[in-house]
């Protein structure tokens, strides 16, 4: 014998308290993350404006030290080099 198939409105009813309370759970998790969102957005616009900072300083530092730069990136390389090579 197979068992009867569920009466689709007993089983719909059945399943609305926990829709609800899912609803509800998803509401919350995205109130929850709203903020955090807003953080993140903030901090990925911080790194950018270090970022652009940074990168303004070292090209000011080679424009005004050419020489020192070429040889502290030939050392930087000889350096990696020489670690890789091991």
């Amino acid at each position: 014998m197979t068992p009867a198939a569920p009466d689709e409105k007993t089983s719909s009813t059945d399943s609305r308290p926990e829709l609800e309370m899912m609803r509800e759970r998803l509401r919350q998790l995205l109130g929850d993350a709203r903020p955090l969102l807003a953080q993140l957005e903030e901090a990925v616009g911080e790194a950018h404006s270090a970022s652009v900072t940074a990168r303004n300083r070292l090209e000011a530092e080679v424009r005004q030290r050419p020489l020192t730069a070429l040889l502290v990136a030939a050392g930087i390389g000889y350096l990696i080099a020489s670690l890789r090579r091991r």
